[in-house]
């Protein structure tokens, strides 16, 4: 039985210049740990980022006892949090601070620190690397701005290449720093923490691109008594970026929930890995993304030269990955503290029950979570059976479920709310029973708030508490016990809905550990790389000369170079690694070579895509009404007339298709119409294609291109004339299997209407997953490839229009 005692700055800028790490690598169930990703995987990187998170001792060079010196304000917070490690303040004057002895230079240091935070101005920081390697530090936090967030990009080059070539990882420059919480480790100088005497331990680790927002939310979760482990500001990433300290946070024990704002990156596909990893630990992600409209996304530009992204393909990526996604900073807190607060009872589903003490109160609490995408389902005959004796005669036991004020007023029904909620969560339709308190006396709160810090503890289902007037003295006994209190209705099925959509999102996909990423290359055709690297091996004796420019490198799945088969390319020369490259990559048969710009028409495509095994129609390249006659004896009658020509791109808006050409002289006609069109227009290499006329069915827009932050991605929507007049479309990365296919197309407008139903089947889905796979093979940096329409019936889908337009001809 519980009893009351029981439960008793500004903003940052930041950029990612050309030094942006890239091509993080994340997979936990492999050696070296997760924490160990980024471009350098030597032994000295995970011990760096411990030395950045979780230092055994600091150094802070700059720190005097001075108004507005940084560097002390952080030597300040060290002491007052109770940070147990060594502190080591260096300054030329060599004056004590914070009862800490100063030291005048790194060099009189008594031990070597793990950590330096630098507190000295852009123009000073390059020349103190070789001082810092030199005092033994492992890591630094570069506090200062002036790098490439202010266009100053080789001063900032000028210091990773120099904290590289010292074996320093680096956090910055131009962040506000970390915050590590269970150590009381502070290396920020964040001001909010001058008015705080401790620091409340939380399960929300917070990575942010934004160090002004980093610390507001922190000293926000400070206020609500929620807390945080940790607080990371990446700044200019020029080293360790965010992918690396999310990647950190999936390793922490202290860390239940990871929270980040993020404008750009450089890394699509660590952070793909990242989210993936966070979902094998059960570690929920919720993600705040800046940019996503035109005029955020130009601030980012103008401000930081980060790349923003589509916010339609961020959207995709999240969604598909299982994160979190939320609107506002506030949001980012409310829904992480709720996820934190019951880690340990997931919300598994999107049915909510509503308990409130009167019935508007739950009437719009319904009408809320309808909109935010929730069910509020009508109870069983069996379950209002049991809770017909618990409740008041006057009560509505169908949910909402309005208990009356009758039920908190009078005693013998307060002793049976427990019994109630016990009813409610062991009945199987609901996922979440979302509680409405309001105004009431003291003590009857109490004893409500009793029940429900049982009801939490006991689960299974996920508890949701809304207070509004709720005696304070009760609603701290519910904090108490850990459970999250919402101030506002909306902002209780809001949540709920948020974090119930990313669970249906990923619902019944696991996460295998062998899941396609990033760390593991099984090269030529699914070979393993130890194959690889003896292909490469093979071809050494095309030794080439050393002067040749440098080749591309053989990437495997995800893009990733493996080390071996890098070391084999070097060995064997530029001619090799292209022979290695191009069976690596593992291109389709009958994909031709292309320079920049080049217009791939739709019978080229189409060779291709029969190549790779999808369906085309029959159809033959014409170049006089005879022919075309030919042809359509051939094919059968009725035919589609087209004109294809790399210089007519839409060829519908041109008039350049006939569609159900029945007979030998309306073919005839048509073809001359198309003749006399591409001599008076002066196309060359035009020529006229006969097509098969094929059954009509549901038509798609089917397309792929090579986002430049996460990759591949495949796009499908309403195609045919419908296309950009509906607007209806999902993107999806790879890999891309048939239930990522279907989840993708059933989200779909046109998968709605009863006539389309096929959009939703199973050979739509089949030819996505076809479709992707030849996509995936495509060697060029940049390309669109675009099926429009595919025709999609219950026999199958078929392309019968393509477009391939090489943007960029460099091989990836």
């Amino acid at each position: 039985m519980r009893t009351t005692e029981t439960c008793a700055t500004s903003a940052q800028t930041r950029a990612h210049s050309e030094t942006t790490r890239k091509g993080v690598s994340v997979d936990p169930t492999t050696e070296p740990s997760l924490r160990e990703t980024g471009a350098r995987r030597d032994p000295a990187a995970g011990a760096g980022l411990r030395a950045l998170f979780a230092p055994r001792s600091v150094a802070v060079v700059g720190a005097r006892e001075a108004e507005g010196n940084r560097g002390a304000a952080a030597v300040r917070f060290l002491r007052r949090f109770g940070y147990t490690g060594e502190v080591f303040p260096v300054h030329p004057a060599g004056e004590p601070v914070a009862g800490y002895a100063g030291h005048r230079d790194l060099a009189d240091l008594p031990t070597a620190p793990e950590l330096a935070i630098v507190g000295v101005g852009a123009a000073r920081v390059p020349d103190l690397v070789p001082r810092l390697a030199d005092a033994g530090v492992t890591a630094a936090i570069v506090w200062a701005g002036g790098f490439a967030e202010t266009g100053s990009a080789a001063l900032q080059e000028q210091l990773i290449s120099r904290a590289r070539a010292a074996g320093i990882r680096l956090l910055g420059p131009n962040c506000l720093g970390v915050v590590t919480t269970a150590l009381g480790f502070t290396g920020t100088f964040a001001s909010w923490l001058s008015d705080v005497d401790t620091l409340l331990p939380g399960r929300i680790g917070m990575v942010s691109q934004s160090g002004g927002l980093a610390a507001a939310a922190h000293s926000w979760a400070q206020a609500a008594g929620t807390g945080f482990s940790h607080m990371i500001s990446t700044g200019n990433e020029a080293d360790v970026g965010a992918v690396e300290a999310l990647a950190y946070l999936v390793d922490d024990p202290g860390t239940a929930v990871l929270a980040c704002y993020l404008e750009g990156l450089a890394d699509g596909a660590g952070l793909i890995s990242v989210l993936r990893a966070a979902r094998r630990a059960a570690k929920p992600v919720v993600v705040l993304k800046g940019g996503r409209s035109a005029v955020s996304a130009r601030a980012i530009s103008a401000h930081t030269g980060a790349l923003a992204g589509q916010a339609r393909i961020w959207d995709a990526v999240l969604e598909q990955e299982g994160a979190v996604r939320v609107t506002s900073a506030q949001e980012l807190l409310e829904v992480a503290s709720f996820l934190a607060a019951n880690a340990d009872r997931p919300v598994r589903g999107n049915r909510v029950v509503v308990v409130s003490h009167g019935g508007g109160q739950g009437i719009v609490a319904a009408d809320l979570c309808h909109d935010a995408g929730l069910e509020v389902p009508t109870l069983s005959t069996a379950t209002r059976e049991r809770l017909a004796p618990l409740l008041p005669a006057i009560a509505s036991n169908r949910n909402p479920i309005d208990l009356t004020p009758e039920a908190f007023t009078r005693p013998e029904w307060r002793a049976a709310f427990p019994e109630a909620l016990r009813v409610l969560a062991s009945c199987g339709e609901a996922d979440v029973i979302l509680v409405q308190l309001s105004a009431m006396s003291a003590a009857a709160g109490e004893e409500l708030a009793l029940a429900l810090c049982e009801a939490h503890d006991r689960g299974p289902v996920t508890l949701a508490v809304h207070c509004k007037g709720f005696p304070s003295t009760a609603e701290a006994l519910l904090k108490a016990e850990g459970i999250h209190v919402f101030a506002e209705q909306s902002a209780a099925t809001s949540t709920l809905g948020r974090v119930a959509a990313a669970a249906r999102d990923v619902g019944g996909l696991v996460v295998s550990e062998h899941e396609p990423g990033l760390s593991v290359s099984p090269g030529v055709g699914g070979q393993p790389a130890g194959e690889v690297v003896a292909l490469a091996r093979d071809v050494g004796a095309l030794v080439v000369s050393e002067h040749q420019p440098e080749a591309p490198v053989p990437r495997g799945v995800g893009g990733q170079v493996t080390g071996e088969v890098a070391a084999a390319v070097r060995d064997v020369g530029a001619e090799s690694a292209r022979l290695v490259a191009d069976a690596v990559r593992h291109r389709p048969r009958g994909v031709p070579d292309a320079v920049d710009g080049q217009v791939f028409p739709e019978h080229v495509v189409h060779r291709m895509l029969a190549e790779a095994g999808l369906r085309t129609p029959r159809a033959a390249v014409v170049s006089s009404a005879e022919e075309a006659v030919a042809a359509a004896r051939e094919i059968g009658f009725p035919v589609v007339l087209k004109v294809v020509s790399p210089e007519v791109v839409h060829r519908a808006e041109a008039g350049f298709v006939r569609l159900g050409l029945s007979d030998e002289d309306g073919l005839v006609a048509a073809y001359k119409v198309f003749a006399d069109a591409i001599a008076g227009r002066g196309l060359s290499g035009a020529a006229c294609l006969v097509q098969e006329k094929v059954v009509s069915g549901t038509e798609l827009l089917v397309s792929a291109f090579r986002d430049p932050v996460f990759g591949l991605v495949v796009s499908c929507g309403a195609g045919g004339v419908l296309a950009e007049l509906l607007d209806d479309v999902g993107f999806a990365t790879l890999p891309l299997d048939e239930r990522k296919a279907l989840r993708l197309l059933e989200k779909l407008r046109l998968a709605r209407h009863p006539n389309d139903l096929a959009v939703a089947g199973k050979p739509a889905a089949e030819f996505l997953v076809a479709f992707a796979e030849f996509a995936e093979g495509l060697p060029w940096a940049r390309f669109v490839l675009e099926l429009n329409p595919v025709s999609v019936t219950p026999e199958g889908a078929v392309a019968l229009d393509g477009l391939l337009i090489v943007e960029s001809s460099l091989l990836v």
